[in-house]
């Protein structure tokens, strides 16, 4: 939206392909199909990347590739969103979740997300903001932005 930066998606499907908009997409966008877990695909890896966006298998066996491959090759400081961290309360957690949550706290990495029942207050102040923005229609309706942000360190 601000006409700067670059986005590099990996993804074994093009499905992405269908939904970056085509401003993005002509100059700004490269997306390579396969698995980023190939070292050919890391090496297309920017090491400098601004913000790291991962939705993905929720196995434990991909998190802690993640955890132990990629977060180390890139610049510390660089903000990761991870989605499907935290379910709903009546779910149990996700291997993938159980994972990432040790490997945070283990290093002590300070996080934060809008997931109901693990925000206290911050999750209706975040409601009530989408609200008076027009923004309080849910894209999907059975679940409430399970995501996890924070800064490698």
């Amino acid at each position: 939206d601000n006409g700067a930066g670059r986005l590099h998606s990996y993804d074994l499907v093009d499905y992405s392909r269908w939904t970056v908009p085509p401003e993005l997409a002509r100059e700004r966008w490269s997306f390579t199909q396969g698995d980023i877990r190939d070292s050919l695909l890391m090496d297309r890896l920017p090491r400098d990347a601004g913000y790291l966006f991962l939705d993905a298998a929720h196995t434990a066996e991909f998190a802690r590739w993640y955890v132990e491959t990629l977060f180390p090759r890139l610049t510390p400081g660089t903000l990761v969103g991870v989605h499907d961290i935290f379910r709903g309360p009546d779910l149990p957690p996700m291997e993938e979740s159980i994972v990432l949550l040790e490997w945070l706290e283990r290093r002590v990495v300070p996080y934060f997300t809008a997931a109901p029942g693990r925000t206290g207050a911050a999750y209706d102040r975040i409601v009530a903001l989408k609200r008076d923005l027009g923004l309080a229609e849910p894209i999907h309706d059975s679940v409430k932005n399970p995501m996890v942000f924070f800064r490698l360190p």
